[in-house]
């Protein structure tokens, strides 16, 4: 499988051309074929990262290293919505400037969003160039430190809307502390600590209790 490393240029194209829209992606440049076909619509750009990975979105064809040559109609999804009637235009009719996405920032157009006036490009590069940080990269990593067992105080609250105040953490690691399952939503965590609430440990259910857990 191809995966892309720290600093890589990742390209994603959308091909209007036919009936059935195309959607491709490049590395640093080099075009890896289509990897979906759709006859949805509209389509809007649409970005996720894993945990401590950082990118940096550039959406028009001055931000994009490598900007597609050589095909006819491709235009950037940035430059086409600054290109359309929107209110990036100024009274006096002259184009506002349109500033390139940062990090941790979604594109600010939809491909399908223009104005009749602006012909339809066949080709949208959706977000051009998304250039990837390394996950380990000293001051901008970001590491979720794992769950540890941390008993917690059940006289203290009186309803499971309470305890899921506290968050998907820390009712997991109240419930590790009683060595019960910790999975779940939000509200089944608190459900199930609120359930044991004035219990002895005798009397868990044994559909709650962990593989490890000792009377």
């Amino acid at each position: 499988s191809i995966q892309w490393k720290a600093g890589d240029r990742l390209g994603c194209l959308l091909d209007n051309s036919d009936e059935e829209s195309k959607i491709s992606f490049t590395i640093n440049g080099k075009y890896l074929g289509v990897a979906f076909k759709t006859e949805l619509k509209p389509l809007v750009p649409a970005f996720s990262c894993n945990m401590g990975e950082i990118l940096e979105l550039h959406t028009t064809k001055d931000g994009c290293k490598y900007f597609p040559s050589g095909l006819s109609d491709v235009v950037a999804v940035q430059d086409l919505f600054s290109d359309a009637e929107s209110p990036n235009k100024s009274t006096s009719g002259e184009a506002k400037p349109v500033q390139t996405a940062n990090k941790s920032q979604e594109p600010v157009a939809e491909p399908t969003a223009q104005s009749e006036t602006v012909p339809k490009p066949k080709v949208v590069v959706v977000a051009a160039a998304a250039a990837a940080t390394a996950t380990a990269s000293g001051p901008s990593e970001v590491r979720k430190e794992p769950v540890k067992p941390e008993p917690l105080d059940l006289d203290q609250y009186t309803s499971v809307q309470e305890l899921e105040a506290l968050g998907l953490d820390r009712l997991k690691s109240a419930l590790m502390a009683l060595q019960v399952k910790c999975g779940g939503t939000l509200q089944q965590r608190a459900e199930r600590l609120f359930s044991l609430k004035g219990l002895d440990r005798k009397d868990y259910p044994q559909k709650v209790r962990a593989k490890e857990f000792v009377e």
